[in-house]
């Protein structure tokens, strides 16, 4: 007669099998979280820099359309400083503000204004601005300012001045909008920060100074990504043969 001994696994084989599964669960949860993490900065950076391009390139074109006018219009400083009313309705002029972002309005002839309304040939009036952490834009033709990118915390421009009668044009020095003065301006410098929740580890009392042109942006290091985006735009229809 034959007699089987059948063998288990003892208590310290358990519980080394257990633990080893453990370590290898804690493994494989790590590495999914730092892969996770990755991806989201990743993911993140893509955006904020399409966002940023596709922005500068926007506001580049859009603002290139100063002091553009025909023949049957009365031409109109292409860049505004004072409150203008166009259309029966009146815009702020370009300015400083501060922590709050700057403002940049201008005015041109055209058949369409920032937010898609169109008119046949008419004269424009268009004001971008930040508010509420977004980069808005009105204008003569609209019912009401709409946000064109939210996430914008900051919004800097600084004017392009001509102050001597060298022929051709050549621009004197970049100024803030209270001090342009009555002197013509030839360009604009722009330059916004960007930001987009990334996952990024935050840091507790510890901030990053961001250069936006003649300004410096002071943010906590927290979850966001942020970057910043510059860009000169020359205004084509200032009279450069002048």
């Amino acid at each position: 007669m034959t007699v089987s001994h059948a063998k288990g696994f003892s208590l310290i084989e358990l519980m080394v099998a257990l633990l080893l599964g453990v370590v290898i669960t804690l493994a494989a949860t790590q590495m999914f979280a730092g892969n996770s993490r990755a991806f989201n900065l990743q993911q993140a950076q893509s955006q904020v820099q399409e966002e940023g391009t596709l922005l500068m390139r926007f506001l580049a074109d859009d603002i290139r359309m100063a002091g553009l006018f025909g023949d049957d219009i009365a031409a109109q400083p292409g860049v505004v400083f004072a409150p203008i009313t166009v259309g029966g309705k009146t815009l702020l002029g370009s300015g400083e503000g501060g922590s709050a972002g700057d403002s940049l309005t201008f005015t041109f002839v055209g058949d369409q204004d920032c937010l898609g309304n169109g008119a046949s040939s008419t004269l424009i009036a268009q004001r971008y601005f930040l508010n509420n952490g977004g980069l808005y834009c009105d204008s003569s033709l609209a019912a009401a300012a709409i946000e064109l990118l939210p996430n914008v915390e900051a919004f800097e421009v600084l004017y392009g001045i001509r102050e001597g009668d060298e022929t051709p044009p050549v621009i004197s020095r970049y100024v803030t909008a209270n001090q342009v003065g009555d002197r013509p301006v030839m360009a604009v410098k722009l330059a916004v920060l960007l930001s987009k929740e990334a996952g990024l580890p935050a840091s507790v009392g510890e901030t990053v100074t961001y250069r936006l042109l003649d300004q410096s942006v002071t943010r906590a290091v927290d979850s966001r990504l942020r970057r910043a985006f510059q860009r000169t735009v020359a205004l084509r229809n200032f009279p450069w043969e002048a």
